[in-house]
């Protein structure tokens, strides 16, 4: 099987789309004689090169973040770089796995429709989309806090492997936590008040000399 593995994620090769990767692709690897191609779209900005590679893999797996939940620009600029493909016979299977800071999967929901769609629209078969929330930090966070993440992207990796789509149990897994009840956003409303919940955002806006200007509403203007 040959698999073409696409890094969606504008952090390109510091970012957390590629630690997933590396743990899924890994485990694949391992499920046997199989070919792997890794595209950093950050790196690789030729359309028409995106829409090569695509065509000659077996199965194309898509990955990348969600900011503010919206897919990046440069995962835009790949779907429709490839949507010549609704005019071949021969299409490959695409699978994603899109990840957020945000703690809850309900966040990446509709980006997972979307992508469902897009596959329908390029008449091409649809693998599966994991979806996962709170995945920002994990470059920091111990081992201990990681691995049950990072053992289900390797399962992720064997499944890939071995079937033509994802399974069910492994989509739900793999989404943790959808959203929190009440007692859960209780406690959130609880940490913003006390400025826990904003410490690392805080920590990222003062490092890049924007704190003062965290109450900005650059928009607000537009909005009639």
């Amino acid at each position: 099987m040959h698999l073409r593995v696409l890094n969606g994620s504008p952090r390109g090769l510091k970012s957390n789309t590629k630690l997933l990767l590396d743990n899924l692709v890994e485990s694949f690897q391992a499920t046997g004689e199989h070919r792997v191609d890794v595209t950093v779209l950050l790196r690789e900005r030729k359309p028409q090169e995106w829409l090569r590679v695509t065509r000659e893999a077996d199965v194309v797996l898509l990955a990348f973040p969600l900011y503010a939940d919206a897919m990046p620009g440069i995962v835009k600029e790949y779907i429709e770089a490839v949507s010549p493909l609704r005019n071949d016979a021969r299409k490959p299977t695409f699978f994603f796995l899109v990840q957020s800071g945000f703690p809850e999967a309900l966040h990446c929901r509709h980006v997972a429709r979307y992508l469902k769609k897009v596959c329908r629209r390029l008449g091409a078969p649809h693998g599966g989309t994991l979806v996962r929330g709170g995945v920002e930090g994990i470059q920091v966070m111990p081992p201990w806090m990681t691995r049950k993440l990072y053992a289900l992207c390797s399962r992720a990796g064997k499944e890939l492997g071995g079937s033509s789509e994802w399974s069910e149990e492994l989509v739900t897994q793999f989404a943790g936590r959808e959203r929190y009840g009440a007692m859960g956003r209780g406690v959130l409303r609880l940490l913003s008040a006390v400025g826990v919940a904003n410490m690392y955002w805080n920590q990222q806006m003062k490092a890049h000399g924007v704190r003062d200007r965290s109450d900005d509403q650059p928009l607000l203007d537009s909005v009639d």
